[in-house]
Formats: C-alpha cells, sequence, structure tokens
C-alpha cells in the first residue's frame, strides 16, 4: 500500500509541550513555545505529510468550544498520538497517560537525556535538539508511523491492563496487594530515581568547568558569521537587478550555513550546560543563607573565590547581552530580505535566543551571590 493511502482520512493528535508566543523573548515559556514550533515545523508535520496524516495539536485546535474537552476526545479518539516527553512536562505525561487507556497507535518522542524515568522503558525515538537531530528524528518518527499503520504495533502493559477484559483482580490479589503496600521500605535496597545532592553538585562542577570553552566555541562562529556578511556585501551592494542581488544572497546563505549549524548544537549544549550549574549554584547559595557563613577563615576564604568565580561570570554575562540582543535583532532584519535566508537566520536566531536564555540565568546568579559575597568580605 502507498504510504499517502495508509494515513489518508486519519488524524494525529500531537502532544507535546506549548509554552507562549506572548511572553517575552528569552523568557521560559516562549523558549517552550518555540521548541515545539520547532518540533511541529521540522518533525511532527513533514512526518504525518508523508501518510496523509491531519496534523493536530491543542493550540491548533480551530473549532471552538471548551480546550479541555477537545483534546480528551482526540486523545480517546485519534487513531495515531504522537507524544514529545522532552523535559517530562507535566500536561503532555498525563495527557499520555489518558492515551495509554486506549488500544490505538502511539508513538513516544523525547530530548536525549531528558526523558522521565516512569516511560523510558516504553520504545521512544530519542533526538538532540540540533538541525541533523531533528532530521534523524523525522525520519525515525516516519519509520515507526510506517510500521505502526502497517499494523505493526502493540500496546503498552498498561494499556493491556485497562482494556483485558479478565483484568479484575481476585479479593486475594487484592490482600495481597495491599499487605505488600503497608511493609515499610527496605533502605537498603531503596532506589532513589532522583539524584542527590552530591551528584547535582558533581553535574554542575562538571557543566561549570567547559562554559568558558564552550562560550569561546560559540563566539568564534558569530564572528565567522560576521565575517561571512561582511565579504558578501560588496556582491549585495554592486548588484545591477535584483536577481543578481538573489543570486548573492543565495551564495551568503550557503557561506552562513555551516556557522548556523554550528551555533545550534553549541547553543542547546550551552543552555544544558547553564541549567545543570544553576541547580547547583541554587543548592549552594540556599545552604550558604540557611547555615551562615563558614566561621573557619580557611573555608570561608573557599567561599569567597567561589563566590567571586560567580559574580565575576554574572558581570562578564551581563556585559554581552547587548551585543548578543543587537546580534539576534540583524539575523531577524536579514531573514526579511529573502527566503533564502529563512531557514538558516532562523536557526542562527533560535540559537542565539538559548544563549541570551542561560546569560540571563548567568546573570541572576550574581544577584543571588553578590549579598553573601559582601558578607564574606566585611568578616574578612
Amino acid at each position: 500500500m502507498d504510504d499517502k493511502e495508509l494515513g489518508a482520512g486519519k488524524i494525529c493528535f500531537v502532544v507535546s509541550p506549548i509554552g507562549s508566543k506572548l511572553e517575552p523573548v528569552g523568557s521560559p515559556g516562549r523558549l517552550r513555545y518555540e521548541r515545539a514550533i520547532q518540533m511541529w515545523e521540522n518533525v511532527f508535520a513533514p512526518a504525518c505529510e508523508i501518510f496523509g496524516l491531519e496534523p493536530i495539536r491543542a493550540d491548533k485546535i480551530a473549532t471552538p468550544g471548551e480546550i479541555t474537552k477537545q483534546v480528551f476526545t482526540h486523545l480517546r479518539d485519534a487513531e495515531v498520538v504522537i507524544a514529545d516527553l522532552s523535559e517530562g512536562n507535566a500536561n503532555v505525561m498525563y495527557e499520555l497517560g489518558l492515551r495509554h487507556t486506549r488500544n490505538k497507535i502511539t508513538l513516544q518522542v523525547g530530548e536525549y537525556e531528558q526523558l522521565p524515568f516512569d516511560v523510558n522503558t516504553i520504545r521512544t525515538t530519542q533526538f538532540k535538539r540540533t538541525e541533523a537531530g531533528l532530521i534523524d528524528a523525522r525520519d525515525a518518527l516516519i519509520r515507526g508511523l510506517r510500521a505502526a499503520l502497517s499494523g505493526d504495533f502493540s500496546p503498552v502493559e498498561a494499556t493491556d491492563v485497562w482494556t483485558a477484559l479478565d483484568a479484575s483482580l481476585s479479593p486475594e490479589e487484592v490482600q495481597s496487594a495491599v499487605n505488600v503496600s503497608l511493609e515499610p521500605d527496605d533502605t537498603t535496597t531503596y532506589d532513589d530515581d532522583e539524584p542527590g545532592r552530591l551528584e547535582l553538585l558533581v553535574d554542575g562542577e562538571v557543566a561549570m568547568g567547559g562554559i568558558s570553552e564552550l562560550l569561546d566555541k560559540l563566539n568564534v562562529q558569530i564572528v565567522e558569521a560576521g565575517d561571512n556578511a561582511v565579504a558578501h556585501t560588496p556582491a549585495l551592494e554592486t548588484a545591477t537587478s535584483f536577481a543578481a542581488k538573489l543570486t548573492a544572497v543565495r551564495k551568503y546563505a550557503e557561506s552562513v550555513a555551516p556557522n548556523a549549524a554550528s551555533m545550534d548544537e553549541l547553543s542547546n549544549q550551552f543552555f544544558g550546560d547553564v541549567k545543570q550549574i544553576d541547580v547547583m549554584v541554587h543548592l549552594i547559595i540556599d545552604e550558604l543563607n540557611e547555615d551562615g557563613l563558614p566561621s573557619d577563615p580557611d573555608s570561608r576564604e573557599s567561599v569567597v573565590n567561589y563566590l567571586e568565580s560567580i559574580v565575576g561570570l554574572a558581570e562578564a554575562a551581563s556585559g554581552s547581552r547587548p551585543s548578543m540582543s543587537e546580534f539576534r535583532k540583524s539575523i531577524l532584519d536579514l531573514r526579511r530580505q529573502s527566503k533564502q535566508l529563512a531557514a538558516v537566520s532562523k536557526s542562527m536566531e533560535q540559537s542565539v535566543t538559548r544563549i541570551i536564555s542561560g546569560t540571563d540565568m548567568i546573570t541572576e546568579w550574581g544577584e543571588l551571590a553578590s549579598p553573601l559575597l559582601a558578607d564574606a568580605l566585611d568578616l574578612n
């Protein structure tokens, strides 16, 4: 059967974090919205198009009515559901749980190393949020859809339980379950899924060690992109026709594409590392605020050195923000020139947005650390 016939007339409901396009650029809600659009445009919609599936997302439902009811109806009735589990969004996890009560096609995708523990045993297409990673995710989703629409899929264990006719438990089984639930946890074998304080501190420490190198690499790509713009400016200025200008624009887009791809990958790594460091910084700052500064001079000196490094990093981040904002503005201006530049400029703009979000987070560390540093220096 032709691919287009496999999904003809069928609906694919996409469950994903949505965010808000109305929040300020660089805010968590706006960043979540941009990532969702990135997945929709580069992965979900193209994969559905291959099979003639009609992709629908909650915020794209045009029919008037109560949004929650419409979402529940699609979760119940849609022939296909794709769930983006990146970052373990609470709404997505709730909707996925409802979907698992239906014996219908449900495919899971999730950003690498960001899958919630409770579903990581279910086959999930994992991806890295880079240009190549999104292409791989799209192709893997296409293969999964082709197999599932051809009948090659099996429900997860939860679906089997909910839909099985003989799923009810006997009184003896119920009592046995109650007895087990009343037993205290065996602390010698208990496996806490959440990382402990030391693990979080180590992750932050490792990320902190590489953050300067990452920023240097990003700066190299940004400078090269600017140099490319300068190098192609004469061709744009001397072009005597619109066709000649378009040719010059196309050549510029081709020359800057490697920079855009590198920025995409590096900015993803940068933002991920900053989030890990953010956990570490808040842990340490909270403990210092709660327990007070150490009385021992040597220990206090270590704290001072740490706080000074945080404040210094925050000042550098704050100082770089205006230039980053200006660079993003120039990229947006670039996008208006020609659709030849749309893809590469959009990728670069998203990268810069991630960098700005990360630098804003770093700037906040300075606001938290500065009062403690002042107190520590007074004690010295």
